[in-house]
């Protein structure tokens, strides 16, 4: 149960980022660099709202299989590795995704 509420807190947390993103008026960094900072943006608006969406998506695909463990149709370790594939995946689909993002938007 602990892995449980600990995968729930981390898909809010995930979720919350996309949020705060989307609302966001200057770009959303995925990692912090001065480089990146330095740089700016055509529309970072419409960029923040693709990263929010992006980090929203990753929150929703992290809680997916939290129900399933809840109501024990499978076990915790087959829990763990499932939500180790998503995080595995999903950061590097991410990362993939935002440097996609960010050299389309840059000015």
């Amino acid at each position: 149960m602990n892995v449980t509420l600990l995968a729930t807190i981390l898909a809010i947390s995930f979720f919350s980022i996309g949020v705060y993103a989307y609302r966001r008026k200057e770009a959303m960094w995925f990692w912090s660099s001065p480089t990146y900072q330095q740089l700016t943006f055509h529309d970072p608006v419409t960029f923040n709202h693709k990263t929010g969406i992006m980090w929203m998506l990753f929150g929703i695909a992290f809680f997916l299989p939290v129900p399933f463990r809840y109501f024990h149709f499978f076990k915790e370790n087959i829990f763990i590795m499932l939500l180790s594939c998503i995080l595995t995946i999903g950061l590097f689909v991410m990362m993939i995704y935002w440097h996609h993002l960010y050299q389309i938007h840059r000015k």
